[in-house]
């Protein structure tokens, strides 16, 4: 690995990284959120699943940004 850092797939190269797979713009708590904590770039989105305490699956919102690292009800 070149410089300690894992190669990206050939076919991927000409494809910008994108941290937001899930288009957080489009979503109100999501965009709520990052009104009340002042950030504006998306470091990370995507819907993850959760296992309550039941052991229940639930999925939600995993939303990184430079200040904050949050779960919200997807």
């Amino acid at each position: 690995f070149p410089e300690g850092r894992k190669q990206r797939r050939r076919s991927s190269d000409t494809k910008p990284p994108l941290g937001d797979h899930i288009g957080t713009n489009d979503i109100p708590a999501v965009v709520k959120i990052m009104k009340k904590t002042g950030d504006e770039v998306v470091n990370f989105a995507d819907i993850v699943l959760k296992i309550n305490k039941r052991n229940k699956m639930q999925s939600r919102i995993l939303l990184i940004t430079g200040t904050i690292l949050d779960l919200a009800v997807a």
